[in-house]
């Protein structure tokens, strides 16, 4: 009875994962796998048509050897020039939004304080740093790679 069952739960699995195989978006950098993109998951590109280009953001729908489906949109694989990439160390986005914010706050909290400005002086400055930074975290949270010589945007065909 267990060993039956075993043999139709092996089975089944084998079935399920090669029923499953797809194409899949490989980002190398370097000649080392960056980041991979299967469908489902979210992608913005950079497509040059001659003079013009445009941006295509979304989630994947397919991925073929030469065209992926994004959104409904089509992105020909040797039309693609820039693939945006973000950040997930850290939420760069979220961290730099509450530095912007505390920035503000605290040359606020030093205006209502009964201290001689040049007593708070430390404290604005220290409040104009936070403010910088946060914009640059901000602006820094999303990179944007050239596919070229250093990049490439390969397919990989699962048969």
């Amino acid at each position: 009875m267990h060993v039956k069952f075993l043999l139709v739960f092996i089975f089944v699995m084998v079935l399920g994962t090669s029923c499953l195989a797809q194409n899949y978006l490989v980002l190398r950098r370097n000649n080392y796998n960056y980041k991979q993109y299967f469908p489902g998951r979210e992608i913005t590109l950079i497509v040059q048509n001659g003079y013009f280009s445009r941006t295509i953001s979304g989630i994947i729908d397919s991925i073929s050897d030469e065209i992926i489906f994004v959104e409904g949109e089509k992105a020909y694989l040797q039309n693609i020039r820039k693939v945006q990439v973000n950040r997930k160390s850290y939420n760069y986005r979220t961290g730099g939004t509450n530095l912007m914010l505390a920035g503000p706050l605290l040359a606020l909290l030093c205006a209502t304080n009964d201290r001689d400005m040049r007593e708070n002086k430390p404290f604005y400055i220290a409040s104009g740093v936070l403010f910088t930074s946060g914009i640059a975290m901000r602006l820094h949270a999303r990179r944007t790679l050239r596919i070229g010589d250093k990049n490439k945007l390969i397919v990989i065909s699962v048969k």
